[in-house]
């Protein structure tokens, strides 16, 4: 899934239920839904690995601009 699609999903959401934006945010341990928990941190960009199964995070200065990565190496979004 896209960020695009992550977000018109949520806009969608919160267009006919304005009253979700006040919700906690939490996610699944699993796909199984064995547990959850809430969402502590902010996403952030960064390089995502599939074959390892590993993402390098991008850090950012105040203002979003990121000063550890290339841009044009980021090719994903955590949101967790």
């Amino acid at each position: 899934m896209t960020l695009k699609e992550y977000l018109d999903h949520l806009n969608k959401m919160v267009k006919k239920h304005p009253e979700y934006l006040n919700l906690e945010v939490v996610y699944a341990e699993d796909d199984e839904g064995n547990a959850y928990y809430p969402v502590d941190y902010k996403p952030v960009a960064g390089v995502y690995y599939p074959e390892d199964n590993y993402f390098e995070t991008c850090k950012y200065d105040e203002d979003y601009n990121e000063i550890e990565l290339d841009e044009k190496d980021i090719n994903a979004i955590c949101i967790n």
